[in-house]
């Protein structure tokens, strides 16, 4: 019995780390295994708001994105490619597990919304962003037109998806509860019912925004 109480805590403390490490899966999925070149970087794929590149020197017509490239300027500088999202035992392999998302690097939203930008951009396909997150317990709503019937250019978003949490999801699999236990002190009006993502495409499928957004009533 000894034994047996043994091995149970040790695959439970096992579960736990793959939840907190991101990776939300029983075994490799190969369709999440992506080529080192394959990879998005800030200079093959830039980090986008709204579809329009951050970066530092913001063009005349756009003087309100200063301010957006001050708020992501140390996630962008911080997060330059997608490997550096990811867990240590993903940065040397050839074709890295997309998967494993290294949630206790990530220590703040907008962190994570380059990493996801990072992230999605490498998979590259609408079906497979879908996947990451429902593997990571996300409940997802399918990416649909965003404007049905207007016109749209190159550029705008053209489709969109969505991804929810719970408050308990949140916690337990970013870890954030142990690492950054203020967020978990909102006044009982204010504090959050859910977490979520938004995910823009534009028409080409190149992926034009990510926002990790929390809820309360």
């Amino acid at each position: 019995r000894g034994d047996v109480t043994g091995f149970s805590a040790i695959v439970g403390g096992a579960l736990a780390l793959m939840f907190a490490a991101g990776v939300a899966r029983a075994g490799d999925d190969e369709r999440f295994l992506v080529p080192r070149e394959q990879l998005s970087t800030q200079e093959s794929e830039p980090f986008r708001f709204l579809g329009y590149v951050l970066e530092d020197k913001t063009p005349p017509e756009r003087p309100g994105l200063d301010e957006r490239w001050d708020d992501y300027k140390d996630a962008i500088l911080g997060h330059p490619d997608t490997i550096s999202c990811l867990t240590a035992d993903q940065r040397d392999a050839e074709r890295p597990d997309l998967l494993s998302i290294d949630w206790q690097a990530l220590d703040k939203v907008r962190a994570i919304e380059v990493c996801l930008f990072r992230i999605f951009s490498s998979l590259g396909e609408p079906d497979l962003i879908e996947d990451w997150m429902r593997l990571h317990e996300f409940r997802v709503t399918p990416f649909n037109d965003t404007n049905p019937g207007h016109e749209k250019r190159p550029g705008d978003t053209w489709f969109s998806s969505h991804g929810s949490w719970t408050p308990e999801q949140f916690f337990r699999i970013t870890a954030f509860e142990e690492r950054l236990p203020w967020l978990n002190i909102w006044p009982i009006w204010t504090k959050p019912f859910a977490y979520g993502i938004n995910i823009g495409i534009g028409e080409t499928g190149a992926v034009t925004h990510v926002e990790f957004n929390h809820y309360s009533e």
